[in-house]
């Protein structure tokens, strides 16, 4: 509302009413200063000023220049220089990190907002409203463990495309994260590793109904629950809990990571020019997961750690391996991608026409188990000895065959004398 030139808030056209019933008898000064919940010394300072200036003294007197405690505009200008031409589609927050790390400018994150605002650079987002019932977090380190992979464009086409691999704790937010060409049952085992490696075993794992989790049955693609994919088999050889997740929402600690590694890992591998896998992993165990972890780390309700160690039980080369099963034939042999393996000495009872497990571990090494025995083996080629093996095959990766394939093999031609040749058909 106007009063002449000078727009009054509602405030000081309370005090303004005051005034008037005032110098009109209605009420005495007391009064007045008491309804507005000042001192009457201050009353009679306000109705001075109204007496000199008018209604237009009531009104602030610093409206209309600038605050004493706003950003010098030498600042103000530089600061959004700055963010132009470096900064351009970062967020506040962090844009306001790197301007303290990088250019020694410590400003708060919402007042970096408003001069983005200002410049054009940031706009305000309107939120929508939903409804969802809070998930309080895990009380422990170590009770819920999310996994998930995430592809995007991390290096903004400077390099490969690579797949984000990350492991947050549900009570302390605490990350594990690994570049991989792709999401794979082979990444999600090398960094389940890395975790295992590095806490021990947790209570449960909360995933998504990934194939690598949970696998496909029956003519409509109908999701089986059962543990019959190689990480659930894994997962049930650690004695670790599996927990499906039903939709993104379910798994918003690990959905809320990637977004805010997409936010700030993209631009901290732009600024390091990093441009291939090798560099990105080398940045992440350089100090940059510790960084993040030392920023959005919270503290557990409870200081317990749920994990369990690895005992000398646990043998993570197997259980992280992918096993196919194979039929030992008559001669103690398996045939596995095209290639022929001899069982050697001992023979276990059951083990001829019995089954045995190929597993092939995360370094491309096999083994050929039995009952949970190793066993002893060797490969065959062209009906030779190819190599002998006590419970290890240096390089027999599963993409990997020595063999040499049937196609490479020269049809054989019959002679011009064979009988197939001499044959003349009888003619009706």
């Amino acid at each position: 509302m106007k009063e002449g030139t000078i727009t009054l808030s509602i405030k000081e056209l309370d005090r303004l009413k005051l005034v008037h019933e005032v110098e009109q008898g209605r009420i005495s000064g007391v009064e007045a200063a008491k309804a507005l919940g000042i001192s009457t010394r201050q009353f009679k300072r306000i109705r001075k000023r109204h007496r000199e200036k008018g209604d237009a003294g009531l009104a602030h007197r610093l409206r209309g220049r600038p605050s004493n405690r706003g950003i010098p505009q030498e600042l103000r200008d530089k600061v959004i220089a700055i963010i132009r031409e470096k900064y351009p589609d970062f967020g506040p927050t962090f844009a306001s990190e790197k301007l303290e790390e990088l250019h020694g400018i410590k400003l708060s994150g919402e007042a970096v907002r408003k001069l983005m605002i200002y410049a054009g650079l940031w706009k305000v987002k309107k939120r929508k409203e939903r409804h969802r019932e809070r998930r309080e977090r895990r009380e422990c380190f170590g009770e819920l463990v999310q996994i998930d992979g995430s592809d995007h464009d991390w290096l903004e086409g400077r390099g490969p495309k690579m797949s984000l691999m990350a492991m947050i704790d549900d009570a302390t937010s605490r990350v594990i994260a690994r570049f991989f060409p792709a999401e794979s049952t082979a990444s999600v085992m090398e960094t389940m590793r890395l975790w295992l490696e590095a806490y021990g075993r947790p209570q449960a794992v909360y995933a998504d109904r990934h194939s690598i989790w949970v696998s496909m049955s029956g003519e409509a693609g109908e999701r089986d629950e059962g543990d019959n994919t190689q990480m659930r088999r894994a997962l049930k050889e650690l004695s670790i809990d599996f927990i499906p997740a039903r939709s993104p929402q379910a798994k918003g600690r690990v959905e809320r990571l990637f977004e805010t590694l997409q936010d700030r890992l993209v631009k901290e591998l732009r600024l390091a020019g990093i441009d291939g896998i090798d560099g990105a992993n080398g940045f992440l165990d350089g100090g940059y997961m510790e960084k993040h972890n030392k920023r959005f780390n919270v503290e557990p309700v409870r200081k317990a750690n749920a994990h369990r160690r690895l005992g000398p039980g646990f043998d993570l080369d197997l259980i992280l391996s992918k096993r196919e099963d194979r039929v030992v034939q008559n001669d103690y042999t398996i045939r596995w991608h095209n290639r022929i393996f001899q069982i050697e000495k001992p023979a276990y009872p059951g083990l001829r026409r019995g089954r045995v497990e190929v597993a092939v571990k995360l370094d491309g090494s096999m083994e050929i188990l039995f009952g949970g025995r190793k066993l002893k083996w060797h490969e065959i080629i062209d009906g030779t000895y190819a190599s002998t093996c006590e419970h290890t095959s240096p390089g027999g990766g599963i993409e990997k065959n020595s063999s040499p394939s049937r196609k490479n093999k020269k049809k054989w031609i019959p002679p011009k004398d064979h009988p197939w040749k001499k044959y003349q058909p009888r003619l009706p």
